[in-house]
């Protein structure tokens, strides 16, 4: 894709994250195309587990859509996907503390202790680790 291609698909709104897998890869070339420099992941080879988790946050902290819809199960939470433990006093601030943390998709809240775990994946993508706990409820943010 051409700088003159990608721009103009950047100005349609669309996010446009750079990736090369290579030993010797240049990172000017991928910031051109890229939507700004922190859209580039260069990784050493496709086993390379910290870019490929860079690149899986860099997709992750995309910019979202204003909208949402929160969805919920009780006596479940998800579990090994933990990226922040911290306090809530309900819910619905776990919620809002997962919707302005850009890598967070799901939370578990525990109202006994309230505690809010943000996780940055959900039981769609991770629906083995959905499991039943009746200390928790679980939640996700959808975006329509």
């Amino acid at each position: 894709m051409g700088i003159s291609a990608a721009q103009q698909v950047k100005d349609d709104g669309i996010v446009i994250i750079s990736l090369a897998v290579s030993n010797n890869a240049s990172k000017a070339p991928l910031q051109s195309v890229a939507t700004s420099e922190n859209h580039v992941v260069i990784a050493n080879s496709p086993r390379d587990e910290s870019s490929m988790n860079a690149l899986i946050s860099t997709i992750c902290k995309v910019d979202r859509k204003p909208g949402f819809i929160v969805s919920f199960s009780k006596s479940s939470r998800l579990r090994d996907h933990v990226i922040v433990t911290t306090h809530a006093w309900d819910d619905l601030s776990c919620a809002l503390s997962c919707l302005h943390t850009k890598s967070c998709f799901s939370f578990n809240f525990k109202e006994s202790s309230q505690v809010c775990e943000l996780n940055h994946s959900n039981r769609m993508t991770s629906p083995k680790d959905l499991i039943m706990d009746f200390k928790y409820s679980y939640y996700e943010l959808e975006f329509p």
